[in-house]
């Protein structure tokens, strides 16, 4: 899940512990996990579909609104008018405090020889599998040395469809 940047302190902190959502269908899962920031990561404690009509200034609030009114404002913002009756995903969450995992993977990533050999032969062999003429290799070169990049911008290097190119990768 995203979240304005301004509001991830107030996750951390605890003072947010539920979200609201207008999604045709969940997208998230109860009991999952999703980084926050590289520090910490929010669990998903419950999603459920609730009227935007009985969405409380209390909820709101714990959504980090000031009120009932600047949440269903801002849903309209990011979904045109509310119409009546409309149900919308309450997502109730928590922050977990955890090290990021591929942080700590890639500070001990040693490969032996005979590892990188493997992993060579992997990609070979998953390039030759492919139907779209990816080299996959070529990806992960690219990624590497453009780190912190989103990927819009590294699919513009190589000409491709943004939704195309997070696949491959």
């Amino acid at each position: 899940m995203l979240f304005p940047a301004e509001i991830v302190p107030a996750i951390e902190r605890g003072a947010v512990t539920v979200a609201f959502r207008r999604w045709s269908r969940p997208r998230a899962r109860a009991g999952s996990m999703h980084r926050l920031t590289p520090g910490s990561a929010i669990q998903i404690v419950s999603v459920d579909r609730v009227g935007a009509g009985a969405v409380t200034s209390a909820d709101a609030r714990r959504a980090g609104y000031a009120g009932r009114a600047a949440l269903l404002e801002d849903m309209q913002r990011h979904g045109g008018p509310l119409a009546r009756g409309e149900l919308v995903y309450r997502v109730e969450l928590r922050c977990v405090r955890q090290r990021d995992p591929r942080a700590v993977l890639a500070a001990h990533a040693t490969l032996g020889d005979e590892e990188r050999h493997a992993l060579r032969q992997r990609l070979h062999a998953m390039t030759e599998r492919n139907t779209r003429g990816v080299s996959f290799e070529e990806l992960l070169r690219l990624v590497a040395a453009h780190p912190r990049v989103p990927a819009s911008r590294l699919a513009a290097k190589v000409r491709r469809p943004v939704p195309a190119f997070k696949a491959d990768v």
